[in-house]
């Protein structure tokens, strides 16, 4: 993996590998801003709306038609 701090990210993979965290479970946990993670919690959110099994993350406020927490 090529990126700047790119040690952040494969470190939060890891664990989630050796955790066996889903998609689902990996959303629950808190994203900080500004971090280069953000960019794995967006291809989760992706990831969650393909999936057979789609969860909410609180990303969307389907009540109000807006995003909550972008």
């Amino acid at each position: 993996m090529c990126a700047p701090a790119a040690e952040h990210l494969s470190h939060l993979l890891a664990l989630a590998i050796q955790r066996q965290l889903t998609v689902h479970d990996m959303l629950a946990m808190p994203f900080y801003h500004p971090v280069l993670e953000e960019g794995l919690r967006t291809a989760l959110r992706d990831i969650s709306v393909q999936s057979a099994t789609s969860q909410a993350d609180f990303s969307h406020c389907n009540a109000y038609d807006t995003a909550v927490l972008d």
